[in-house]
């Protein structure tokens, strides 16, 4: 993951910027956005971050994840966490990963 220097720093932005604790958007997008910034080019080592902290963890790694998908595409994803993605239904429109089409 990362060295415990910047474990120290992720803790203390947390603890100024929040992390969901208090469930509002306030206390968890600033810290989500901060993760992302800074982990931008590794969706392994962000989801790690920002779901390590104390909080709405499962929130913060779901705007981080969004977020870093975005930047990094599929192929950013490790391999194995997407070979554990549940399959998604039918009738919603997406295969393969693919956006629903207009």
């Amino acid at each position: 993951m990362t060295d415990p220097a910047c474990l120290a720093r992720t803790r203390c932005a947390g603890d100024h910027l929040g992390t969901g604790r208090d469930v509002s958007p306030r206390d968890t997008v600033p810290f989500c956005l901060w993760i992302a910034a800074r982990q931008l080019d590794s969706y392994e080592d962000a989801i790690w971050a920002a779901t390590s902290e104390p909080g709405d963890s499962d929130t913060n790694g779901a705007i981080v994840g969004g977020i870093i998908a975005c930047a990094t595409g599929l192929s950013g994803i490790p391999l194995l966490w997407q070979a554990a993605i549940e399959p998604l239904p039918p009738d919603i429109g997406i295969q393969d990963g693919e956006p629903p089409r207009a």
